[in-house]
């Protein structure tokens, strides 16, 4: 959760985001921000079907739903919920999350911190002609979850605030206890800067920041 900055230790590593030469020629104004990924074949690895990032419930939060019930059911009801939602049995449905796109300042650099420190593998990359900004695909084997990182021709040289409008922070969710601290190792082995331990009511997590400051979470 936001409030943990204060509370970072400055990364040990040092990343160059000294500006690079802008690109020859800019997208046409119809090519921003509309554009279609053209279908990919992915390699899938043999063995058992990989796990989908389908939301399930952590057991910090069944426990909550066991003792307070769930705010359909009418045994509780947070400030500010209707359950509108409830009744309307047509309501679409979402299944998990497919991807996050994320603006940096040396997509380079950040692709090669994004795989060292969460394992993830280059998909793809797209120019200026063919996404509006150019961007590299970066997929996680096990979920199909692919984070998209963004730099455009002229973007900012100022780091991530989340004080502006838009992401606060990203959290992924780790199976156990066990699995969260081998996130912690992992992280200390590479000096990769990080909260202590966190716990609320909806559970435990620890956050950290890429090389652009945007705060990622791993919560149990």
């Amino acid at each position: 959760m936001r409030g943990t900055h204060d509370q970072i230790t400055p990364p040990t590593e040092t990343i160059d985001f000294s500006p690079r030469p802008s690109a020859s020629t800019l997208p046409r104004p119809d090519e921003v921000g509309r554009f279609v990924l053209q279908p990919m074949q992915v390699r899938r690895p043999r063995g058992p079907e990989p796990r989908r990032m389908a939301w399930q419930p952590s057991a910090h939060q069944s426990e909550l739903s066991l003792r307070h019930g769930s705010p359909c059911s009418g045994q509780v009801k947070p400030a500010g919920f209707s359950r509108a939602g409830c009744q309307d049995r047509a309501m679409p449905s979402l299944h998990g999350v497919s991807h996050i796109a994320l603006t940096v300042r040396d997509m380079d650099a950040s692709a090669e911190w994004y795989q060292r420190v969460l394992g993830l593998q280059e998909l793809r990359r797209y120019g200026s002609d063919e996404a509006g900004t150019p961007r590299i695909l970066l997929l996680d084997p096990a979920s199909f979850f692919v984070v998209g990182l963004c730099q455009p021709d002229d973007g900012s040289s100022a780091a991530f605030d989340h004080r502006r409008t838009g992401l606060d922070h990203f959290a992924f969710k780790v199976t156990d206890d066990a699995e969260l601290d081998r996130w912690i190792a992992h992280l200390d082995e590479l000096g990769v800067a990080h909260s202590p331990v966190r716990v609320l009511d909806l559970g435990r997590f620890v956050s950290f920041e890429d090389p652009d400051g945007i705060q990622f979470e791993f919560w149990l």
